[in-house]
């Protein structure tokens, strides 16, 4: 029903194989790697870990000043980032996050096909692609301060910036990240 094939000049893409009637369903799949936490729980333990457990306290609503702010909330970007970019910058830490807690359990199969994907690479002539890869970078410096003492045997940091590449490229609403439909063509 689809095939990814490449195309030239553009990496590759999802193609259908045959032609659908409207409303057809053409492709279901799970996420390679939700970045979000998946619990109340889980930000919890991401907050305290990566941000401090007073900072996490605060995030939890339990400090009124901060009642319902999520983790995402928590993320202060540095001044250096600019407003524009902050969003596309919680992102890439949660995503860093969660690959950090989550790449020990996930298949290299699952690794694989999520490492694939599209990411903006060094040398890149492309103004857009050149502020990611330096987001990118501002993300892993943000990462790296704030490594838990749990997560310090973590080392893999040029396998990580790539993820936050493709996290910025590829994921979908709620931070998901798919094989087959991260390679649906589009004009973002």
């Amino acid at each position: 029903m689809t095939d990814v094939r490449i195309v030239c000049g553009a990496g590759k893409g999802l193609f259908v194989t045959k032609a659908f009637a409207k409303g057809s369903l053409i492709l279901e799949e799970h996420p390679l790697l939700h970045v979000f936490p998946q619990s109340d729980e889980e930000a919890t333990t991401w907050q305290d870990e990566f941000l401090g457990t007073e900072k996490a306290l605060k995030v939890k609503g339990r400090d009124s000043a901060s009642k319902g702010k999520s983790l995402w909330d928590a993320i202060v970007p540095p001044s250096s980032v600019p407003s524009s970019s902050r969003g596309t910058f919680r992102g890439m830490i949660q995503a860093g996050m969660s690959w950090i807690h989550r790449e020990t359990s996930l298949t290299t199969a699952v690794k694989d096909s999520l490492l694939d994907l599209y990411h903006p690479l060094e040398g890149t002539s492309s103004a857009s692609e050149k502020s990611i890869l330096n987001l990118a970078q501002e993300a892993l410096r943000f990462l790296k301060e704030h490594l838990p003492e749990s997560k310090k045997e973590f080392q893999d940091w040029s396998t990580l910036e790539k993820v936050l590449l493709i996290w910025a490229c590829n994921s979908f609403e709620g931070g998901r990240i798919y094989g087959q439909i991260s390679r649906i063509n589009h004009s973002c």
